[in-house]
């Protein structure tokens, strides 16, 4: 589930015509200086992925991820405030063009994103909860490159994975203001600039 982002893939008897499921180590580095500073502006989490060809290279993507940073709130001094913590969702929907290339498969695409976040402040011993979303699109890039962990059936190649493809990924995610919540019309600037390593079990 990316931003603008940026995805490449190199497969070893690479087969776009085949539907492709993954899962991936995601990394954003959020635009947002509010969020750098009290947890960080750079975070780890994970992305699951579904891509189904469409029409000759046309393929399309339902991305989903999720994403924690623990830190604190800061302070009109500057300091440390109530221990706090932020979390999103992003969900993506690219449109991608695949092209095959024997031995590796390059895709680039394009497509809308909507992002669910909370911000759980522990305060005085009770959970206040900031929460809203946002609408946006990403840009995307992505290689897969096959390896030989997985293979066709002989019996029957047209049941079951037919590879299992080590994937990368880059791009760029850009987030609008938040649509609902008490920060609606404002709130934290979720763009982001993104990476993501994976696998996929091709079919």
């Amino acid at each position: 589930m990316f931003w603008p982002a940026l995805s490449v893939a190199a497969a070893a008897e690479a087969d776009p015509e085949r539907v492709r499921l993954g899962v991936r180590l995601l990394g954003e580095a959020l635009e947002d200086p509010e969020v750098a500073l009290s947890y960080g502006g750079d975070g780890l989490g994970g992305e699951i992925a579904a891509t189904v060809p469409v029409v000759g290279p046309i393929h399309v993507t339902l991305e989903a991820g999720y994403l924690r940073r623990g830190g604190h709130l800061v302070t009109a001094a500057g300091g440390a405030g109530a221990a706090s913590s932020f979390w999103y969702l992003p969900m993506s929907l690219p449109v991608s063009w695949v092209a095959d290339l024997g031995a590796v498969q390059l895709g680039a695409g394009v497509g809308p994103t909507y992002l669910l976040f909370a911000e759980p402040e522990v305060s005085n011993g009770a959970d206040i909860v900031e929460s809203g979303g946002k609408f946006g699109f990403v840009v995307n890039a992505r290689a897969s490159i096959a390896t030989k962990m997985v293979r066709a059936s002989l019996h029957d190649p047209d049941r079951g994975p037919r590879s299992l493809d080590v994937t990368i990924g880059i791009g760029y995610r850009h987030a609008f203001a938040n649509l609902f919540g008490p920060d609606a019309g404002q709130g934290h600037d979720l763009s982001a600039a993104r990476a993501a390593l994976g696998i996929e079990l091709v079919y």
